[in-house]
């Protein structure tokens, strides 16, 4: 009936590492695909200080602004090829991945509870809208079809439909406000054995797509048919079991794809409490790599445990 996103979303995308490999396009991609292309060029074009001015600084999740500083958690295997090839992708190349929904660790991500729209004339509307997306057939059989579709009832088949519709097309990246979570270390960084990445959002446009995850232990609900301008953020949601996440999030019509961010976005590398000295010095070594490409090189941290109480402190090591 529709789609939660824009239909017609498209990207222009390039296969840096051959065409066997996913596809990777910039920010501007992605803002020119949502029609934010004027937005995003007059956002790039204001001073750094006012676009971190505009940011939230710290770990307030109060804040209705995004953070000037989003995290990353990850695993790193020093020894493990393809895992230091994928955190190069990363570190070096500054590209975020976009994951489909079923790939989620969380069973009820992006799913959602569907709604008829109990409003004859909502549901009228959308039909003639989206007359065109009807086959070729006669005026008396295109009535008949429209007809059945404004008495439509949501069945168990349509609910399906909607769902493997999202896995299938809908895009997901997420990042933590918080680098000193330690269930997040512990769930997502190797048992605090991996990394946690700081990517600075006021370097990039893509910023500008950030949505604060709400916690809430109401099951989310998409209303269909809605209007072109009704802001539905169903995928915005998670149960509160999973709130310390304190999670961030852009979603998008499309998936296993990778954005690469401006370079300056790949601020910091923190490394876990329980990392070994092969994960700094691959970490050491793919900063390095950055500095033979001209990027600018992240700081790198140490997370260590608090002595007198819980909790993780970071500070920067310097060279």
């Amino acid at each position: 009936m529709c789609r939660p996103m824009q239909p017609d979303f498209s990207l222009s995308m390039t296969y840096p590492d051959g065409e066997d490999r996913p596809p990777v396009c910039d920010s501007s991609a992605i803002l020119s695909a949502f029609n934010m292309s004027a937005l995003a060029s007059e956002y790039m074009k204001r001073p750094l200080k006012w676009r971190r001015q505009a940011g939230t600084r710290g770990r307030n999740w109060a804040a209705t602004e995004p953070p000037i500083h989003i995290y990353k958690y990850r695993q790193i295997v020093a020894a493990d090829l393809q895992s230091i090839d994928r955190t190069r992708q990363l570190l070096v190349h500054g590209r975020i991945w976009f994951a489909d929904p079923s790939s989620l660790n969380d069973l009820h991500d992006m799913h959602f509870k569907l709604e008829l729209d109990p409003n004859p004339q909502v549901r009228r509307d959308w039909v003639k809208r989206n007359a065109h997306l009807l086959p070729q057939m006669s005026p008396a059989q295109r009535l008949q079809e429209q007809q059945r579709l404004m008495r439509a009832s949501l069945t168990p088949e349509l609910e399906s439909a909607f769902t493997a519709d999202m896995d299938a097309n809908m895009g997901v990246f997420c990042a933590s406000q918080d680098p000193r979570n330690e269930p997040m270390w512990a769930h997502y960084a190797a048992d605090h054995q991996g990394i946690c990445v700081q990517l600075d959002t006021s370097q990039d446009e893509l910023s500008l797509l950030l949505k604060k995850v709400q916690y809430s232990t109401q099951f989310p609900i998409l209303r269909i048919p809605h209007s072109s301008n009704e802001d539905q953020e169903h995928f915005l949601f998670k149960s509160t079991e999973w709130a310390y996440e304190r999670e961030w999030r852009v979603v998008v019509p499309r998936n296993r794809f990778s954005v690469e961010l401006r370079p300056p976005t790949i601020a910091g590398v923190i490394l876990g409490t329980r990392s070994s000295e092969a994960t700094r010095s691959a970490v050491e070594a793919l900063n390095g790599e950055r500095v033979k490409l001209r990027r600018p090189p992240f700081k790198i941290y140490q997370a260590a445990q608090h002595k007198d109480r819980y909790g993780v402190r970071i500070t920067e090591i310097r060279a």
